[in-house]
């Protein structure tokens, strides 16, 4: 995905930017974050003791959506009085009395240190009804029928994802479904139970002050006996139903976790889904949609009182805010997807962790689960890690109730039990408990290319663009080229890296040599991708320089463009043309000494002629960092500060030029020891030997980061961003830019000076 041009004000307000943390995997005692993992399948039980539905580990319950996410104030409905208060679901299951297509049950005990004596109990075998032999006529008047042409005769079933308890009532959303799990146009809807999950009733009963049933209370079709997809004719069956015929993408919806029943809920949750107030839903398992409706709404069960999430002006950084309701509508078609991208990913539970104020997402993937956070409900969504656990992994989700550990509140640093099905030992998958270690910070993804590329979609950096200047983003107005390096794309296919624009996807960035081409990282050639970016040397002329984007534009790759492999180079924006008006701000670290007096950290112009910009340090040792244009790199105008770069420490920059003929005002914004600082105030431009125009006149040429030629060379320098707008940002623009890079940065493990 690309961002649009027009950037709009972010949702962020300065409040939730302050108290949000990103969350991030910490190195547990694995590469993938994983701190502990238990098998239910395999274990040996000690110390459990089971009735007649009762199961201790090491086999039953086997079966797929594995949920423990209804989690009572207390226990005292369900069937172990004094064990945990944690319900869940299973679809396609095998239990110890029954099995069939949906069943509740109860998390008895589970504990990590005492795990082989952990237990499951059987709430409510909904077995088979529902089932999805049509010729079946149980519960009387289900015919187990599909409601749609696209079940290829078999039939649907009644199937469920997570449940979840509010005001002492245990809910499930549940959806009459193909039972193979294929995506098809389908009827979904909610149930409820008051009674810990014994007794059910679907919004028909509820509206109509009907009797619970124990059998899911599965609508009545009214449908013939025999043929495939007649239509339900029964009168209650349309008031039984929410929402019918729910798209592919949206089997139906799982509640976000905020804690316990009856708990306190966390404040300061301002996007809508304050829980004190609303129950807040996701379209499971792809769609990505919100949904909320008010707690004492709820119980009715009235898909009218229901609103959804809209926002037509939605781009990869802005969301329209949750806290307006003009964000929320109550027309389903309205609704607009806010999940992150999809594709490798399905199922998408979300959890809110109080002691981070954010989100975190579980997806489920093949080889393991995917984890998204998010400072709101609706995003920006940051893919936090793709895990490959070698579990197989299908559906999972967080379960608060056991094996959550606060480690430390300040820093943020949690222990998190995540529960999901296996395919390891039986096809209907059977139960894996994983903790997880939940620290500040973003953790790449570990894949290739670390920007992930999921189902098409693009994501993107994580700074938030905000015209409003809240804390934590970047200003949005007049930003036209924006780099955070340390996400990375390009055609891998091509063998082509480098990094995306995160503005307006005109621009690409990649490493070239004189050996070796573009679009290609070669540590011996002198360019090499680092965790936090690029790095580039004196070696073959490394650089970093802007290109059209990242796909061969050229039929044949002649002689003539065998340079830059067929990638067509972009000059720099309109702004840093001729006598502009400009800000060019960016994260860097100077690596090395060097032999060389005259390195430039960027560049664009013409380096052998009067038409060049640049800034760069004229010194071996990094001394007299300098802004300078106008001639060749040893005859031009400049401001020179005087600073020296020291080698191995960070540095957020900013230099601001605003065109005044032959005296342009220019400033030199650096973060310095947590401060900003104008390393140019007060200092005259001067001229070095030769008589360049005194007017600058910056030829249209790419930006380079790290490039000399003539009698200069590449720095040895590490780039982490780079930010170019057509204005002279201010004093106060520039102060929230070193703020928000600081604290990105702190969360990536980077100190800024």
């Amino acid at each position: 995905m690309r961002l649009v041009s027009m950037l709009l004000p972010t949702l962020v307000s300065a409040s939730l930017m302050l108290a949000q943390v990103p969350i991030g995997l910490g190195p547990g005692t694995s590469s993938q974050g994983v701190i502990d993992s238990f098998d239910w399948y395999t274990a040996t039980a000690s110390g459990c003791t089971v009735g007649a539905r009762g199961m201790c580990v090491g086999g039953f319950p086997v079966g797929d959506t594995i949920y423990f996410t209804g989690w009572f104030a207390s226990a005292s409905m369900l069937p172990i009085t004094n064990g945990l208060p944690v319900v869940g679901t299973l679809n396609d299951f095998t239990s110890k009395t029954c099995s069939g297509n949906l069943m509740v049950i109860q998390l008895a005990a589970f504990d990590w240190t005492a795990r082989n004596s952990s237990r499951i109990y059987e709430v409510n075998c909904m077995s088979d009804y529902g089932s999805a032999t049509g010729a079946i006529n149980a519960p009387s008047g289900w015919f187990g029928h599909c409601t749609n042409n696209d079940d290829g005769g078999s039939g649907c079933s009644w199937k469920s994802r997570s449940a979840f308890v509010r005001g002492g009532l245990l809910y499930l959303p549940v959806e009459r479904q193909i039972p193979a799990g294929t995506a098809s146009v389908h009827d979904a809807t909610l149930i409820v139970s008051a009674d810990g999950g014994k007794t059910w009733k679907n919004p028909y009963t509820v509206a109509h002050g009907g009797v619970a049933s124990a059998t899911g209370d599965a609508p009545k079709c009214g449908a013939a006996a025999s043929g495939a997809c007649n239509p339900c004719t029964d009168a209650s069956y349309p008031g039984s139903i929410m929402w019918p015929a729910a798209p592919l993408g949206l089997y139906t919806w799982q509640a976000v976790q905020y804690g316990q029943d009856g708990a306190t809920p966390p404040a300061g949750v301002n996007d809508g889904c304050d829980p004190a107030i609303y129950t807040c839903f996701t379209g499971d398992p792809t769609e990505g949609t919100l949904a909320r409706v008010l707690n004492t709404d709820l119980p009715s069960l009235d898909v009218t009182k229901w609103q959804y999430y809209t926002c037509p002006a939605i781009t990869d950084s802005y969301r329209c805010p949750g806290s307006d309701p003009a964000s929320w509508t109550s027309v389903f078609a309205n609704r607009t997807p806010a999940g992150p991208a999809t594709g490798k990913m399905w199922s998408l539970p979300v959890t809110y962790i109080k002691e981070f104020k954010s989100y975190l997402l579980t997806g489920g993937t093949d080889p393991g689960p995917a984890f998204a956070t998010a400072p709101t409900i609706q995003g920006p969504w940051d893919i936090v890690a793709m895990t490959n656990t070698g579990f197989g992994w299908g559906f999972d989700s967080p379960t608060l109730a056991p094996g959550y550990t606060v480690v430390s509140t300040t820093p943020p640093h949690i222990k998190l039990t995540v529960l999901g099905d296996t395919k390891l030992h039986v096809s209907q998958t059977s139960p894996m408990f994983t903790q997880w270690d939940l620290v500040m910070g973003r953790t790449k993804t570990g894949e290739t290319p670390r920007l992930s590329i999921l189902g098409g979609a693009v994501t993107n950096a994580g700074y938030i663009l905000s015209g409003s200047h809240a804390p934590g983003t970047l200003p949005s107005k007049d930003l036209v080229w924006a780099f955070d390096l340390y996400d990375h794309g390009g055609n891998t296919a091509a063998g082509i890296t480098g990094f995306h624009e995160i503005v307006n996807g005109s621009a690409f960035l990649v490493p070239c040599a004189n050996e070796g081409g573009c679009g290609t990282f070669y540590s011996s050639k002198g360019n090499s991708l680092t965790t936090f970016g690029a790095s580039v040397w004196d070696g073959y002329g490394a650089h970093l320089t802007s290109m059209m984007h990242e796909t061969p534009q050229t039929i044949a790759i002649g002689a003539a463009n065998s340079a830059t492999s067929g990638l067509t180079p972009s000059n720099a924006p309109l702004a840093l043309q001729g006598n502009g008006t400009y800000t060019v701000a960016g994260v860097f670290r100077r690596d090395a000494g060097t032999t060389y007096n005259l390195v430039p950290l960027w560049f664009t112009g013409d380096s052998n002629s009067s038409s060049t910009l640049s800034l760069q340090y004229n010194g071996p040792d990094g001394s007299n960092l300098e802004l300078g244009w106008g001639g060749t790199w040893a005859n031009r105008w400049r401001y020179n500060s005087g600073f020296t770069l020291p080698t191995g420490n960070w540095y957020f920059i900013a230099c601001t030029v605003q065109a005044n003929g032959a005296a342009p005002i220019a400033h030199m914004w650096m973060g310095i020891g947590g401060s900003l600082v104008d390393r140019i105030a007060g200092i005259l431009m001067t001229v070095t030997a030769g008589t360049p125009s005194a007017t600058p006149n910056v030829a249209a040429a790419p930006l380079n980061m790290g490039f000399g030629s003539g009698n200069t060379h590449t720095a040895i320098a590490s780039y982490a961003g780079l930010f170019v707008y057509s204005r002279a940002l201010g004093q106060a623009e520039v102060g929230l830019m070193y703020n928000t890079t600081k604290a990105k940065m702190a969360a990536r493990g980077v100190v800024l000076q």
